[in-house]
């Protein structure tokens, strides 16, 4: 080949000389527009190829496009030892355990006192049964000749067993009248009294003796 092929052109060079032989081999209009349709799709084709080389300068990596470098990401090691598996379990569910609870005092869980029955207060010992004290409020007097009434109250102390009844006696120890439990007021037939006295009874026997002498008519 001769030398306007050489090495040394670059392509646009080159197309133009091809255009310029094509003109100057026909004059006619429609080789002129053949020449310079052909001379714009090879500048095209040339641009097109020369954007598409790895190394041209200004032109930006497509994003779509992937990475031409080696990946530097570190492999992942695997694991030494398997995960372990969550064993089922041993000990029992909350809801059976028995209720526990804190002091505060930082030793744990202690078992919940039960409610212990109050406790009653103890029995006196069992009384000594005595005879009754004196009957009291005791007086008399002379409602007609020969006829003396004589009247009293419970007494104070019963000695521990009940008052089955009452014994009335000249101061002397004579015995003048025995009424019941429930009798306070007895008339007594007698000529001269000047002194009598009165004793409450129970299982024991004849309690503490009241004494009225200042019997008046």
């Amino acid at each position: 080949m001769d030398g306007r092929w050489s090495h040394d052109r670059t392509m646009p060079q080159r197309l133009r000389a091809l255009a310029a032989r094509l003109g100057s081999r026909s004059r006619s209009g429609r080789a002129v527009l053949v020449a310079a349709g052909l001379v714009a799709l090879v500048l095209v084709v040339a641009i097109g190829l020369a954007a598409m080389r790895p190394d041209a300068p200004g032109r930006a990596a497509s994003a779509g496009e992937p990475s031409r470098e080696p990946s530097t990401t570190a492999p992942v090691t695997p694991s030494a030892s398997p995960s372990a598996s969550p064993s089922p379990s041993s000990s029992p569910s909350a809801s059976s355990e028995s209720p526990k609870k804190d002091d505060g005092d930082g030793g744990g869980d202690k078992p919940v006192d039960k409610p212990k029955p109050p406790v009653s207060d103890p029995k006196p010992p069992p009384r000594d049964v005595t005879t009754p004290s004196r009957p009291t409020k005791f007086g008399a007097w002379e409602a007609d000749d020969g006829r003396y009434t004589a009247k009293w109250e419970y007494p104070e102390d019963d000695g521990g067993s009940p008052v089955t009844g009452y014994v009335l006696k000249k101061c002397n120890g004579t015995v003048l009248k025995r009424v019941g439990a429930g009798t306070y007021r007895t008339d007594i037939l007698h000529p001269d009294l000047d002194c009598i006295t009165v004793q409450a009874i129970n299982a024991e026997g004849e309690g503490q003796t009241a004494q009225y002498d200042d019997i008046l008519l």
